[in-house]
């Protein structure tokens, strides 16, 4: 059986699959659970200051398929519902009890550097392996400077990363919003603050649907709703383009990734990590069903790959076959007689250029006098 163990970020743990931070990993019992299912690691459900969050019971919705399978998930849930106090208590317990394991607390407080100064030794001292900033809830209490207000903003990205590299001598890890234009300047924001590692994507806004007897969007709490944060398989798409463009972005080159967004199975873990990213963290509704089929698949995997291990593979395509390209930055270009490069990606010709030539992208040049030139 290969060897699975990582060193992510400075963090050990026994295998890149950890739980993300969600209501899988809110408490004691559903962390041991995970651990005892063998997961190597989880990220503790957001904690900040007291009075804790107060949340509602009508918190969840789906989209779902033809076949009324779920497509996607949406959540206006909040962070912890639970007193500072119990969370680090029980955080304390936990690591004492499976030190081999990674344990990350997410942590989201006001902007303010007073409130990062006073949270940090607190959760320092219940031995946990590293921090993750949560600047990606895209209803993360936006009035109070938290989630996607900070990380849509890379000032603030920077500036919070760098609090609590002065505060904390623990690992942190910065968690990005898929919620703006261009993911690698919040990367990029987050690395001159001094991160030990990134993770992405968060939820994405959303609404997935409208109750059009009572007028209201779900999930409905009495009368009232709003936007709240998309996640699931839908998403994966989206989050393998976000890690592989950090991944290969020169101004962050060597930033330790944790990918998450739509894993349900170790083979999509597998296609985060050969992207570039450290880690194949995922949720799935706490079902870890799928790590024995890991554990004794994953072989067939690392031996393609050529290794001992399942390893991150930065730029994995671009350096085994050529075929994932920025389109910005062409591996080659079709040659005149239009050879087949194996399906790769190329770039996108300007439109004045394709109207001179009245060619599409990617078209064959002609070799009669059909076309004028």
């Amino acid at each position: 059986m290969a060897d699975l163990s990582i060193v992510f970020a400075g963090i050990k743990a026994p295998n890149p699959f950890w739980l993300a931070s969600a209501p899988p990993t809110d408490k004691a019992y559903n962390v041991v659970r995970a651990f005892e299912a063998g997961w190597g690691g989880v990220v503790w459900k957001t904690l900040g200051e007291d009075p804790a969050a107060v949340n509602v019971s009508s918190r969840y919705s789906a989209h779902f398929g033809a076949n009324r399978e779920v497509m996607g998930f949406n959540n206006i849930e909040l962070i912890t519902d639970r007193s500072l106090e119990i969370n680090l208590r029980e955080i304390t317990q936990v690591k004492k009890d499976w030190p081999d394991r990674a344990l990350i607390v997410s942590l989201m407080v006001p902007c303010v550097e007073e409130s990062w100064k006073n949270i940090l030794p607190l959760v320092e001292a219940t031995g946990a392996d590293g921090i993750e900033l949560n600047f990606g809830c895209p209803h993360g209490m936006p009035e109070r400077g938290m989630g996607a207000a900070v990380g849509q903003v890379p000032e603030y990205v920077e500036q919070v990363t760098r609090w609590c590299k002065t505060y904390c001598s623990l690992p942190v890890i910065v968690k990005l919003t898929p919620n703006i234009t261009d993911i690698r300047v919040a990367a990029r924001a987050a690395h001159r603050g001094g991160a030990d590692a990134v993770s992405l994507i968060n939820t994405i806004n959303s609404i997935t649907s409208v109750n059009l007897e009572r007028m209201v969007a779900n999930p409905a709490v009495g009368s009232q709703s709003t936007h709240g944060g998309y996640c699931g398989s839908a998403v994966k798409p989206i989050a393998l383009n976000m890690v592989a463009e950090i991944a290969r972005d020169p101004q962050t080159q060597g930033l330790p990734i944790s990918g998450i967004g739509g894993i349900g199975s170790w083979r999509d873990a597998a296609e985060f990590i050969a992207l570039g990213s450290g880690l194949g963290a995922g949720v799935h509704g706490g079902d870890a069903a799928w790590l024995p089929d890991c554990r004794g698949d994953e072989g067939r995997f690392v031996t393609l790959d050529g290794q001992s291990g399942l390893r991150p593979r930065v730029g994995f395509f671009r350096a085994r076959s050529g075929q994932y390209h920025g389109l910005e930055v062409p591996g080659h270009q079709l040659s005149g007689d239009c050879e087949n490069r194996s399906g790769g990606v190329h770039r996108l010709r300007s439109l004045p250029h394709r109207l001179r030539r009245h060619l599409a992208p990617g078209d064959c040049q002609p070799q009669t006098g059909r076309w004028h030139t």
